[in-house]
């Protein structure tokens, strides 16, 4: 039996079952779970509010059987081992991005190739569709004993630095924090790529060991403090590079009543609309404390983006499917079916980026 999981047994419910004959599973009917849901990012980060409204929403519409106690900056499981600890119990649900585990899979990891899309919206209701209809990308969630709820979206890839950021040049010989095919893209740009995790780059940043930090989503800066380490924040024009998604235990899933589930698939699906919102407000906040605190936004020019854009050319959307490949996925049908179905939500999504526009508030 699942470790965190409560059973209450509603005795006189039990009385009347029997009195009438039926076969119903009064146990089930009246089973709670109390679940523990890891996360690596802080409390007040865009999705952390989305997934406490999740939360509170299944609480309420559950009458109070399906509970959700928040660990918060890695308090319970590293990012790398949140969706191990998810299959094996150690949690029951959390906050996991897959670019931490690209072996295991390797279809998500195209969400880190370059210059394919800087609409957050449009890619979280892509990967959500993919979710649901393409089959070898569902498979290789499930194959990780995990079943996935709903995506949560990030924005567009942002650089943090410790000094002022004018062009291109600042970057070279620079120590940056960077993240899956982020760090392709910095080497190119002539950059140090540093990989470490995300809770850790507060302290690096404060030591002088890294000069900047990127593969990071602008509405997470805050959340993590970011801003009084590194003040000087660009938009590269790289466009997203990651997604995360928010998976539970798939056997504590699978043995969980159907109407518990048909009331966390309910809220779920309302998720996308709620979470576009506060992504919006969260981001004009984090716009404002940054400049509050004497810090800047910016993005970097366009003829600068071009000569990023012409300096990377094919190249990481080749590394990617051939590092896909050689993990047994079919990458160049899905590379296909991803950008077909990310066009479609991009003619519809509502979403700008918050940091330009950030960047070009006054």
């Amino acid at each position: 039996m699942h470790s965190s999981r409560v059973i209450k047994l509603a005795a006189a419910a039990a009385v009347v079952a029997a009195a009438w004959g039926t076969s119903w599973n009064v146990a089930a009917a009246q089973e709670t779970y109390n679940l523990k849901f890891a996360s690596y990012i802080g409390k007040g980060a865009a999705q952390s509010k989305a997934q406490e409204w999740w939360a509170q929403e299944v609480e309420k519409r559950t009458d109070g059987r399906v509970k959700v106690k928040f660990f918060y900056q890695g308090a319970l499981l590293p990012p790398a081992d949140i969706l191990k600890g998810i299959a094996d119990g150690r949690a029951d649900l959390g906050y996991y991005a897959p670019v931490y585990n690209p072996a295991e899979l390797p279809l998500s990891s195209v969400a880190g190739v370059p210059f394919i899309t800087d609409n957050a919206e449009a890619q979280m209701r892509a990967f959500q569709e993919l979710y649901e209809r393409n089959e070898a990308f569902h498979d290789e969630w499930e194959r990780q004993g995990v079943h996935v709820l709903f995506v949560n979206p990030l924005s567009e890839n942002i650089v943090g630095m410790r000094e002022p950021v004018h062009g291109l040049e600042d970057f070279k010989g620079k120590s940056i924090r960077g993240l899956g095919y982020i760090n392709q893209a910095l080497e190119i740009l002539g950059a140090n790529a540093v990989a470490i995790a995300a809770p850790e780059i507060y302290e690096a940043l404060q030591r002088g060991t890294i000069d900047g930090y990127s593969g990071f989503a602008f509405e997470v800066v805050t959340a993590l403090k970011l801003h009084e380490v590194a003040p000087y924040t660009l938009a590269t024009g790289t466009g997203n590079y990651v997604y995360a998604v928010t998976p539970i235990t798939k056997s504590l899933w699978d043995g969980m009543p159907e109407d518990i589930k048909q009331v966390m698939t309910e809220v779920s699906s309302e998720y996308p609309d709620k979470m576009i919102g506060i992504l919006r407000e969260t981001e004009d906040e984090v716009c404002a404390a940054i400049k509050a605190a004497g810090g800047t936004v910016s993005v970097l020019p366009d003829d600068e983006v071009e000569s990023v854009r012409s300096q990377i050319g094919e190249k990481i959307n080749d590394l990617w499917i051939a590092d896909a490949t050689a993990r047994g996925a079919d990458a160049a049908s899905f590379f296909a079916d991803y950008r077909e179905t990310l066009a479609k939500y991009e003619k519809t999504a509502t979403y700008v980026s918050g940091v330009k526009r950030c960047a070009e508030a006054k």
